[in-house]
């Protein structure tokens, strides 16, 4: 989103909240299909004129707007998604110190050990049962990954 929004002498009149030039800024970024900076005014009819006939009411605006305003949510959660995906990987790593490409019960008791938590043997093993996917003791990266996107 360009700041230029914010540059008194070309948002026109003043007064404007920073608030009020924000959303203009937003709904106009959402009309700049292609991120060009422009916005396509017989494109913009097209899509807002849904009923074809010549004129823009309110259902029509509100109507793309509300798919615009969705499209972006759906972006800003991936976005986030992904990012908080990149953290767990981080964390798996941080506790996969070798490199070995799973977590295992020694790598948990090393890591409760260095954070001075207190779980018995019994605790650890019923942590990585619960995350991992084959029966072998070990937890591997998407293993871990989705178990933490869970909520656990």
């Amino acid at each position: 989103m360009s700041e230029e929004v914010l540059d008194e002498g070309k948002s026109g009149p003043a007064g404007l909240s920073k608030q009020t030039k924000k959303e203009i800024r937003e709904t106009f970024d959402s009309l700049d299909i292609d991120g060009s900076g422009t916005v396509e005014i017989q494109e913009m009819m097209q899509e807002l004129d849904r009923d074809k006939n010549g004129s823009v009411d309110f259902y029509d605006f509100q109507y793309m707007m509300s798919i615009k305003i969705k499209e972006r949510e759906k972006e800003e959660w991936e976005a986030k998604e992904r990012e908080r995906k990149e953290k767990l990987m981080k964390v798996f790593q941080m506790i996969d110190e070798d490199n070995k490409g799973m977590i295992t019960v020694a790598d948990i008791k090393r890591i409760v050990n260095e954070l001075d938590e207190k779980f018995s043997d019994l605790e650890i093993e019923a942590m990585i049962e619960e995350a991992e996917l084959e029966d072998d003791d070990e937890v591997y990266e998407q293993d871990f990954v989705d178990m933490m996107q869970n909520g656990y």
